[in-house]
């Protein structure tokens, strides 16, 4: 019996110290590539009765592993394009950083409901997809976020940081605001929509095909008339020649801005709710949303002013203009409309249904 048992033995400590021999570090491996970037849309925030440690900074290091978990439709994965690194989150967990990253706490509890829906239905489309095809440049995630910058995620320690006395007000808040509208989705024609949403629209929102060239049936042009009243609503910037021509020689390499500054931009186009489709520079044709990346404008909606030796550019609104305006969510729900009424007022024709 023990001429047995011994071998058995030996075999079975061979087997435990083989892994640590290879030298083989499978989440190093799996945490190599390329940042990624995804549609202008995204957020999370940690939740405090989950271990910060295991909630904020959890590798995944197994990649069939993560799809296995995430068939389960709990849980979000997200790539830190600060460091590489995966994060896995509870639903919960994300929806409230995002609701935390992407609107001031301090707006009522119905826009934060609007906003904590509009960015769960975001997740979920984008988990959908890379389930369905995975891209992989994302290493397994869902979508993307840079903590360093709290773009699509604040931890509960940096929200402390940002809110100060108010931590605990904010952060109950939000929790609330998730809370009510959890498992909850936009959807159109039963399908999760691409919820998109900006700061301040122009008075009037936008619809899809300005940026993304496909007119989508529920971001479509709305109201929001009390964009108008925000604070930096209007700015303006004042550009000279040679700023013009560094700013473009990325997209035309070989322009030279010549004439007086009236010629420098002409024949601007606007869409019914006033923003810059395109416009000419020195025989070029470029859009108002390549206008608004090289300039660095607020707005694709924007008017020009010729000076003696310059441009001055007006912008009105703070953002793509498409779908929800944070401000106008605010301000709906500082009258006393309810969070169904911001998202149907916003994403036409959407419906309100449960995950499935």
């Amino acid at each position: 019996m023990k001429k047995i048992i011994i071998p058995i033995i030996i075999l079975f400590i061979l087997l435990l110290f083989i892994p640590l021999l290879s030298g083989v570090d499978n989440t190093d491996l799996l945490l190599k590539g390329q940042d990624t970037s995804l549609i202008d849309s995204s957020g999370s925030l940690l939740d405090n009765t989950t271990s910060a440690e295991s909630s904020v900074s959890s590798d995944v290091s197994d990649n069939e592993n993560n799809t296995n978990n995430t068939e389960t439709n709990n849980e979000f994965i997200l790539l830190d394009k600060s460091n590489g690194k995966l994060i896995k989150l509870s639903e919960f967990d994300y929806v409230c950083g995002a609701v935390a990253s992407e609107m001031p706490a301090s707006y009522g509890d119905e826009a934060l409901k609007a906003q904590a829906i509009a960015s769960y239905t975001n997740a979920y489309r984008l988990r959908a997809i890379q389930l369905q095809n995975p891209d992989p440049d994302l290493k397994g995630a869902h979508l993307d976020c840079d903590t360093s910058k709290n773009y699509g995620y604040l931890s509960w320690e940096k929200a402390k940081e940002r809110w100060g006395d108010n931590y605990e007000t904010y952060k109950s808040k939000i929790e609330a605001a998730v809370k009510a509208v959890e498992n909850k989705l936009l959807t159109y024609n039963g399908e999760a929509i691409l919820a998109a949403y900006h700061a301040i629209s122009n008075g009037k929102t936008e619809k899809s095909s300005l940026y993304w060239g496909t007119d989508l049936p529920y971001l479509q042009p709305v109201d929001s008339a009390y964009d108008k009243e925000a604070e930096n609503y209007q700015t303006s910037i004042s550009i000279t020649k040679d700023e013009l021509e560094n700013a473009l020689s990325e997209q035309f390499p070989s322009i030279k801005i010549t004439g007086d500054p009236s010629s420098w931009i002409t024949n601007l186009q606007l869409t019914d709710s006033g923003s810059v489709i395109d416009a000419q520079i020195c025989n070029n044709t470029i859009t108002g949303a390549q206008l608004r990346t090289l300039l660095n404008l607020r707005s694709a909606c924007f008017t020009i002013e010729p000076q003696d030796d310059c441009i001055k550019l007006i912008v009105k609104g703070y953002g793509h203009g498409i779908g929800m305006s944070q401000y106008g969510a605010g301000r709906m729900a500082a009258d006393g409309k309810t969070w169904e009424e911001i998202v149907k007022h916003y994403y036409t024709g959407i419906e309100i249904t449960d995950k499935p």
